[in-house]
């Protein structure tokens, strides 16, 4: 599921398909691409213009491989994102890419509850140029462990990776310190 303001934000897809256990890619028809309004938008109107992408895979057998490909471009130079890095089922590779203009964004960034990650498997590369002062951020995460179904657990147990602007802070639960362990090139 993708949430995203199509006031502000255009939603691309790049790839999605499903990769059999022998190897068949299976690519997913254009109807099992449902926009719909986020669940957590339906009683509140002045949220009715959100939109949920919600992607009905195809191929689907145990031990097959989901690949999914999308990007936001955003129309506009505030960033508050919380991406959970820890979901429904095991992720091979997680990989959260932000291009921007350095002169426009001052970009903070955090990862709270990064004790539950495996640091290891933690990549962050940051590049930029000179001649515009465009910056890319670039995360990656491999082998995400699934996230704990279980009850009345602590809020900070699913890692968040925290992409800002402006002034950070931090008032959820978490350490809000920046990333700061593994490797880095």
């Amino acid at each position: 599921f993708v949430v995203y303001n199509p006031d502000l934000e255009e939603l691309t897809i790049n790839e999605v398909y499903t990769r059999q256990l022998d190897g068949t890619r299976v690519e997913m028809p254009q109807n099992a691409f449902v926009y719909q309004l986020p669940e957590e938008c339906a009683d509140c109107g002045r949220f009715y213009h959100l939109r949920e992408l919600a992607m009905v895979h195809t191929g689907m057998e145990l031990g097959c491989t989901i690949v999914v490909d999308y990007t936001i471009h955003r129309r506009y130079n505030f960033l508050h994102e919380s991406i959970p890095l820890k979901r429904d089922c095991p992720v091979e590779t997680l990989e959260v890419l932000v291009k921007y203009n350095h002169d426009d964004m001052d970009l903070h960034y955090a990862i709270d509850g990064f004790q539950y990650l495996n640091a290891n498997d933690v990549r962050r590369d940051e590049t930029g140029s000179t001649a515009n002062n465009n910056r890319t951020l670039r995360y990656t995460f491999n082998n995400v462990q699934q996230a704990p179904r279980e009850p009345y657990m602590p809020a900070d147990i699913v890692p968040v990776l925290r992409l800002y602007n402006g002034t950070p802070e931090f008032t959820e639960a978490g350490d809000g310190k920046p990333f700061d362990g593994a490797e880095e090139t």
